[in-house]
């Protein structure tokens, strides 16, 4: 392909709006990204502040924590 003409003079894009609600789904996103992680790191709590929940991935009191984290599986077979 050859560009024989262009032009810069187009009018600039509105920039993104992040709503309140947005940026709270894409926090959860970003914290689900690095859950991984906890788990390299061996995250330890001291008793005296509750115990790491790897699913909710904050330090919780023992009777609150919660649900079964799966590992994750490559490939297949």
């Amino acid at each position: 392909m050859r560009v024989t003409r262009r032009s810069t003079d187009a009018p600039p894009s509105e920039p993104s709006v992040v709503s309140s609600t947005d940026s709270d789904s894409l926090a959860a996103i970003g914290q689900r990204l690095v859950q991984p992680l906890s788990d390299q790191l061996a995250v330890t709590v001291n008793p005296r502040y509750g115990v790491w929940d790897p699913v909710q991935m904050r330090v919780v009191a023992p009777e609150q924590r919660g649900g079964v984290l799966l590992p994750v599986q490559t490939g297949r077979g």
